[in-house]
């Protein structure tokens, strides 16, 4: 009896145009998840995409720390830095992995350095930089 009191309740608060409204928006969420979907299976066929998303992320993040680094009052250009200089040991990472004249020592020793950076705690920045 509860129930059928709520439902009488519910139905009279919900007029035809919410419930017009209601079907649109649950048309365009299921339309919207059958792209999402379509773009997932691409991505899983195609790692190009993928791969450029990935980086676009990494670059969003990126950015969105040195937002924050300006609005903490902050200097950004230690953070820009050191995502530079990431970067670059990354490229030396890729450069030495695919070169087979260079050691393996050699390879270990760049890789445990931009582990050692990328790992570096912010506020260390401006004495390991400089």
């Amino acid at each position: 009896m509860p129930e059928e009191a709520f439902l009488k309740l519910v139905d009279g608060m919900i007029t035809p145009k919410h419930r017009k409204r209601f079907k649109k928006n649950m048309v365009r969420f299921l339309i919207g998840l059958l792209l999402i979907s379509i773009c997932y299976i691409y991505t899983l066929a195609h790692p190009a995409p993928k791969v450029s998303m990935e980086y676009g992320i990494k670059q969003l993040s990126e950015r969105m720390m040195l937002f924050w680094y300006k609005i903490k009052h902050k200097d950004p250009n230690l953070l820009k830095e050191k995502y530079m200089y990431e970067d670059v040991y990354q490229d030396m990472l890729n450069i030495a992995e695919g070169n087979t004249c260079i050691s393996q020592a050699l390879v270990d020793a760049i890789q445990q350095k931009s582990l050692a950076l990328r790992h570096e705690p912010n506020k260390n920045l401006a004495q390991n930089l400089s």
